[in-house]
């Protein structure tokens, strides 16, 4: 109302604190939105103790026949001290299906995979991809993997490799048995 001028003449300099002060407002409703819908998540997400060793072969195993049908080789490098982390079990598994979805979309045909898979006092797995996860699905895909890490208390980042291509991190906290 003040802002189209209806209660009143203002400033330029008003009119722009103002216009400033409703987007700040929208942000925050934003988060609290947000914020309350990923409160509604962590009901569902259910902890227990596994080893997420056993949980990236299974799911790599279920991958392999597409891996193999686009020629792609996929180099691991597994170093855990202790594998067994407290997540969800089954969320975790949907992020490793969703990270390895749009890896095989976005790798060319002979391509390569590098995986690191880490665990001391937290659990890091990176992907080493050739190419960019720039394809349709991929950024659905990549939003439920941050949701899903996040409501683990971790984190997910994409930056760029040497050597071309995208590097992608998962980091989950430690606390592990």
């Amino acid at each position: 109302m003040m802002l189209d001028g209806r209660a009143g003449p203002i400033s330029d300099s008003q009119r722009e604190c103002l216009r400033m002060a409703l987007n700040g407002v929208d942000q925050l409703v934003g988060l609290a939105t947000s914020i309350s819908g990923a409160s509604s998540l962590i009901t569902e997400i259910t902890p227990e103790i596994f080893d997420v060793r056993d949980l990236w072969q299974t799911v790599l195993k279920s991958y392999r026949p597409q891996l193999i049908a686009r020629a792609v080789t996929v180099e691991e490098s597994i170093d855990l001290e202790q594998g067994a982390i407290c997540g969800d079990r089954q969320a975790l598994a949907s992020v490793f299906e969703r990270l390895l979805a749009c890896v095989i979309r976005t790798v060319e045909f002979h391509g390569r995979l590098r995986v690191e898979l880490h665990c001391r006092n937290e659990m890091t797995l990176v992907l080493a991809l050739p190419g960019t996860i720039s394809l349709p699905g991929a950024e659905e895909d990549l939003a439920s993997v941050r949701e899903t890490v996040f409501l683990h208390g971790g984190q997910v980042s994409i930056r760029s490799g040497r050597e071309g291509g995208q590097i992608l991190s998962l980091t989950l906290p430690g606390d592990y048995k």
